[in-house]
């Protein structure tokens, strides 16, 4: 899916979310992206393929596997909204290295508690 498709599905579709209402969590770990930590924040979408939007030029339709690669290549140049292709959940990443879900608003504790997806359990 090309960037200017993704750009208007999320014009379209990404909800009004009361930022405000969400639960923050620091990405980044000794300079770079905990990409463990962000793999359990994307596994809350609970969707194989995730509609990632980064400006109106950047952005793709990807299997997590390698949404995880592009989104940790992406954190910190701009706000980053990531969804399933039906647009019921979320994951925002502001351009400063924190990230939150919705509608389903998760303690970085809450995160702690969900299954590694590299550890091959579910």
């Amino acid at each position: 899916m090309n960037p200017r498709r993704v750009h208007s599905l999320f014009e379209k579709h990404f909800p009004k979310i009361d930022l405000v209402m969400c639960e923050w969590i620091h990405l980044f770990r000794d300079g770079t992206v905990d990409r463990e930590l962000l793999g359990k924040i994307l596994s809350t979408i609970e969707s194989d393929c995730l509609l990632i939007h980064i400006r109106r030029t950047i952005g793709d339709f990807l299997q997590s596997e390698q949404a995880l690669d592009y989104i940790v290549e992406n954190v910190g140049k701009s706000q980053i909204r990531i969804a399933d292709r039906a647009f019921n959940r979320f994951v925002m990443i502001a351009s400063n290295g924190v990230a939150a879900t919705w509608p389903q608003c998760l303690t970085r504790f809450q995160f702690a508690q969900l299954p590694d997806k590299s550890s091959g359990i579910d």
